[in-house]
């Protein structure tokens, strides 16, 4: 036992850890304001047990000078495929990538776009944080954002749920014949969205009803017109179609799926 003279404090050293990282990887981040998006290295530090830390650097090599970081502290949203934000339109419009490859990060007052090079990235980084940051903040919930969440769903999920949630990019293989024949394509909120395919039923349902049509061969589409462009350009009988699959988007198995649209939307069977 150690005895003090009557009056003095005392301070309690309490060692630190070293940091150990728990992932890492690229992503092209948005700037502040109107600057240049830069391309950074992103690491998740794991300090203790209940503190985690976001840095980003300006390359891989150079660890020892952070370049910035992400207080997960203050995040309060953290999404996949932010579509239904207000800065969405420029971004599809100047960085051409797909919705699935995009991190949105809210930190206080800030909101971070993160766009990753596949889907996959992207959200096995937001299921690292959503995980991550919910450690020693158990009350603290975060919601996923969709660009058309059915009323069905929580407003708030957990790690548990978040896998079904999640939007999935899918790369299809199709004949370009049977995609003129078969399939209908519907311009909802100024996006391609599946709502028939009239095709021969298979093990496998190829399109469901609200599939968001991304690409024709890794061309990008943003409308009905672009994918009918691009598949008129097609020189192959087999065309690869990307999709945007959202959760509990029925099957289409036969021409007696849904078929209808709604007055005010432009409608086009390719």
């Amino acid at each position: 036992a150690f005895l003090f003279p009557s009056g003095l404090s005392t301070i309690f050293y309490t060692s630190v850890g070293i940091p150990t990282e728990v992932r890492s990887g690229y992503f092209l981040k948005s700037p502040p304001q109107n600057k240049s998006w830069k391309r950074r290295f992103f690491v998740l530090f794991k300090v203790s047990e209940q503190d985690y830390q976001l840095k980003y650097f300006n390359s891989s090599e150079e660890r020892d000078k952070p370049a910035g970081e992400i207080d997960l502290l203050q995040v309060s949203f953290l999404w996949v495929s932010p579509q239904q934000h207000s800065r969405w339109g420029w971004i599809n419009k100047n960085l051409k990538c797909s919705p699935s490859t995009v991190l949105c990060i809210r930190a206080g007052d800030r909101d971070y776009f993160l766009i990753g090079e596949s889907r996959s990235v992207s959200s096995g980084w937001c299921r690292t944080l959503n995980y991550f940051t919910c450690l020693g903040r158990p009350l603290l919930r975060f919601r996923c954002m969709f660009t058309r969440a059915p009323k069905q769903l929580p407003s708030f999920v957990f790690l548990s749920s978040i896998d079904a949630i999640i939007p999935e990019e899918r790369d299809i293989e199709v004949k370009q014949a049977d995609l003129k024949k078969h399939l209908t394509v519907t311009e909802v909120d100024g996006k391609p969205i599946v709502s028939s395919w009239t095709g021969q039923p298979q093990l496998v349902c190829l399109f469901h009803k609200g599939d968001q049509i991304l690409a024709i061969n890794d061309l990008h589409t943003s409308s009905v017109e672009e994918v009918n462009k691009y598949l008129s350009k097609c020189l192959k009988n087999e065309v690869k179609v990307t999709i945007l699959r959202r959760h509990r988007c029925q099957p289409l198995h036969s021409s007696a799926c849904w078929t209808s649209t709604v007055p005010g939307r432009a409608q086009m069977t390719l």
